[in-house]
């Protein structure tokens, strides 16, 4: 084989590779925009269906009645001083114990094994 042929098809086969990876990055992003729109819209149609009721009519509070003429104030009694509390030490997370070797249950997990015995 000729070496320029081979440096052709390694440099189409990488150049591909890439394009291939911008083209799904592009579609990626495209459908992201799609589900954003759609949820834009799903909020919408929400804010205009609560726009839509109507509020509950608000009460307006009677006004208060005439204080006596003659009313005794009494000075206020002090406010009991409480103690400081001290914060009690947080509790020690739980220990899990998972198992002791891992699975290897995938394809790629029982090819190493195999090779690796």
């Amino acid at each position: 084989m000729d070496l320029g042929y081979d440096v052709i098809v390694t440099i189409t086969g990488i150049v591909l590779v890439f394009l291939i990876l911008v083209l799904l990055m592009a579609i990626i992003t495209l459908e992201g925009k799609i589900f954003d729109a759609m949820n834009g819209k799903k909020a919408a149609a929400k804010a205009a269906a609560s726009a839509a009721k109507p509020a509950a009519p608000v009460k307006q509070a009677a006004a208060p009645a005439a204080a006596p003429a003659k009313a005794v104030s009494q000075p206020a009694a002090p406010a009991p001083a409480e103690k400081p509390q001290a914060k009690a030490a947080p509790a020690p997370m739980p220990v899990v114990v998972t198992e002791s070797r891992s699975r290897r249950t995938g394809l790629l997990g029982r090819l190493l094994g195999y090779f690796r015995k």
